[in-house]
């Protein structure tokens, strides 16, 4: 939900996903929802796990499971946000 803030506000930074939903393919958007859901398999989705930074919904079900992840840290959350760094060493 923050991708179209994000690309707008800083342009200079990738961003996996924003609202543009013809852009990005079904196959992806897809992926993506099953990842935020929290589906089997969605440790294993390269787009998150070669994230740098995640800004998670606090009520969506991966924002839970991200906390328990060690690959990623929360730096921030509010009661809209949570906002999860990685932990991995940068490669």
């Amino acid at each position: 939900d923050w991708g179209g803030f994000l690309i707008w506000s800083l342009p200079k930074m990738p961003v996996s996903l924003d609202g543009r939903m013809n852009v990005h393919g079904d196959k992806r958007i897809a992926r993506a929802y099953s990842t935020w859901s929290g589906q089997p398999g969605w440790d294993s989705d390269a787009e998150l796990t070669s994230a740098r930074l995640v800004i998670a919904d606090a009520t969506w079900p991966l924002t839970p499971l991200l906390r328990s992840d060690r690959r990623f840290k929360v730096v921030y959350e509010d009661s809209k946000a949570v906002v999860f760094v990685s932990s991995l060493p940068r490669q």
